[in-house]
């Protein structure tokens, strides 16, 4: 005899759901029509990725050369694992591509080859994505694009594509916003403060994208951390934290929700200096900062042996370290702050076939998600 769903509340049934992964819900959506209603209601899609949010993945993109062809191939490390998956990536892409951002269960990529800034939204989860509209300014001929990044407001339900472009015979910068929700650019009539921008990557965190910027002012470099509000679409300044080390590099970064860096040295051969982690308390992180609201919560003085590469990122709480080229096994170790050894330390091991030459790309969080790559108004 058929089951009969009818004997389980609504309430009861929205609660078992919400704890399944996406594609169990992509599944379950044939079994009826109550079922497919509800996990289509945006609420229920936007109560299933706070619950996502909890257990997030870290996606890691390579290059790999062969017979100088350029492929990305992209990987998934689920929490708590330290083994890797690999994703399916849409023929469409192309390849190779970079990762702009992921926040909110959704990425943005840009496509090659890079002249053309092609857009495309993805959700690695249901498999949807979409190519974004051309941003209105790239059909000027005096602007060169000095700055991508993305994020998701759970405030507004939004995901946001920011770009900022450098108007070369004026000498100023322009940003501009493309609104999932809307599915259109907006020019953003703000000025954008600090023109000069770090190539590593900006963070999304609680409805604001930071990345590092700084200006020449008399020759020498004054280095910031700029906010930009997905909500009201402003611009903020955070003050580095204060160091004794002054030739150093900055990774923004997350360590347990708050906005942090990883700070070492340019010349990663100094011996006497390996990298330290600091975390922006919740008053400096929310207000126009400054430095006492920077803490040091770990220093770790003599760099590891096998590690070349300077720490990368901060995932659940512990530090990517990859390993050199030169040892034996490829991969990189999560290093825990709070017993930094790499005895303690989980390492996550990558193939290196011996045909092909690697290059490690970018890596981002991600969150299983049913969020569409589309807009209330629009439709794929």
């Amino acid at each position: 005899m058929a089951a009969s769903y009818s004997y389980f509340p609504e309430d009861i049934i929205i609660e078992i759901l919400l704890r399944l992964p996406v594609k169990s819900l992509l599944r379950f959506r044939s079994v009826s029509k109550q079922w497919f209603s509800l996990t289509t209601n945006p609420k229920f899609i936007t109560t299933h990725l706070h619950h996502s949010t909890e257990n997030p993945s870290l996606l890691i993109a390579r290059r790999e050369c062969v017979d100088f062809i350029f492929k990305t191939h992209i990987s998934l490390l689920p929490n708590g694992s330290t083994r890797l998956h690999g994703v399916h990536v849409p023929n469409m892409f192309g390849s190779p591509f970079n990762f702009v951002g992921s926040d909110g269960g959704l990425i943005c990529i840009q496509l090659t080859p890079l002249i053309y800034f092609n857009y495309v939204l993805w959700n690695p989860a249901t498999r949807q994505f979409r190519h974004i509209p051309k941003s209105p300014t790239y059909f000027t001929h005096k602007t060169c694009l000095a700055f991508d990044a993305f994020g998701y407001s759970s405030e507004t339900n939004d995901y946001k594509l920011l770009l900022i472009w450098y108007y070369q015979e004026e000498g100023v910068y322009q940003a501009e916003v493309f609104s999932r929700r809307t599915g259109s650019w907006k020019v953003i009539d703000k000025p954008v403060p600090y023109g000069f921008h770090s190539d590593d990557p900006p963070l999304s965190l609680k409805g604001e994208i930071y990345w590092h910027a700084g200006r020449y002012v008399s020759g020498n470099l004054m280095e910031i951390i700029v906010g930009f509000n997905l909500v009201t679409e402003d611009f903020r300044k955070i003050d580095l934290p204060s160091l004794e080390f002054r030739s150093t590099c900055y990774t923004v970064t997350e360590y347990k929700g708050s906005l942090a860096l990883l700070i070492f040295p340019r010349n990663m051969s100094l011996r006497n200096y390996g990298f330290e982690l600091w975390v922006i308390s919740e008053e400096g992180g929310g207000g126009g900062g400054n430095r006492e609201s920077w803490n040091k919560v770990f220093t770790l003085k003599e760099p590891f042996l096998g590690i070349s590469r300077r720490p990368e990122w901060v995932f659940r709480g512990s530090i990517l370290l990859f390993t050199s080229i030169f040892e034996a096994q490829d991969g990189f170790y999560l290093l825990d702050p709070t017993n930094p050894s790499l005895q303690a330390s989980k390492f996550v091991p990558m193939s290196r076939p011996t045909n092909t030459k690697y290059g490690f790309g970018e890596f981002c969080y991600n969150v299983e998600s049913l969020a569409s790559v589309y807009g209330e108004n629009e439709s794929d």
